[in-house]
């Protein structure tokens, strides 16, 4: 959400869905690209079997890794 310069990536603590930080991205779009992320298995998300919070660290660091690429 949004098309400012800096990727901002809101990730919501566990059992929450991603959008309840659609406020935050909606005041913010014009500094950032807000990328609003649910945790597998929580949201929008399908989620993955067998998956458990430790391993969703080793995802959220894949998708910062892309962010981060994209937006460069």
């Amino acid at each position: 959400m949004g098309k400012g310069e800096q990727p901002l990536i809101f990730l919501p603590g566990t059992g929450w869905s991603a959008t309840i930080g659609t406020p935050i991205a909606e005041k913010r779009h014009k500094r950032f690209t807000t990328h609003l992320i649910d945790l597998p298995g929580i949201g929008k998300s399908d989620g993955l079997d067998g998956v458990k919070l430790q391993v969703d660290n080793e995802l959220l660091n894949e998708l910062t890794k892309k962010v981060k690429r994209e937006s460069n």
